[in-house]
């Protein structure tokens, strides 16, 4: 229930749409609930378009890349070079230039209250 609801507020929050109407949760799982599906719209809103192209990065490491091959490695940054330095700071979602989502940056996508219960169930284990 608390899923359908996240992508139900998610697709009202991308498309400006009202509020979907509350679900019977608890007041802290509808309060994260709410804060995930704002958190992950805002990413979506916010791209970030990398001009790196992971299918074509990926087709030209050998099949077991190590890292440590100074030579294979130089090969590739000057294939690839680096776009330079970013710092981040708001909900974003990384896009190659082919398209692909690399990565989703979701800083406070889970609500505190969340946070400090797996902290305690974390510890207690």
């Amino acid at each position: 229930m608390a899923s359908e609801f996240v992508a139900s507020q998610y697709f009202a929050n991308i498309h400006n749409l009202p509020s979907v109407p509350t679900p019977p949760l608890d007041l802290i799982t509808y309060l994260a609930c709410c804060q995930l599906a704002r958190i992950l719209a805002e990413a979506y809103l916010n791209p970030i378009h990398l001009d790196i192209d992971l299918v074509r990065y990926n087709e030209a490491l050998d099949k077991h890349q190590s890292g440590l091959n100074e030579q294979q490695e130089g090969v590739l940054f000057e294939k690839f070079p680096p776009s330079g330095d970013m710092v981040v700071h708001r909900p974003s979602v990384f896009v190659d230039a082919g398209g692909q989502v690399l990565l989703w940056y979701l800083p406070g996508a889970i609500h505190s209250n969340i946070r400090v219960g797996l902290s305690l169930q974390a510890m207690s284990s």
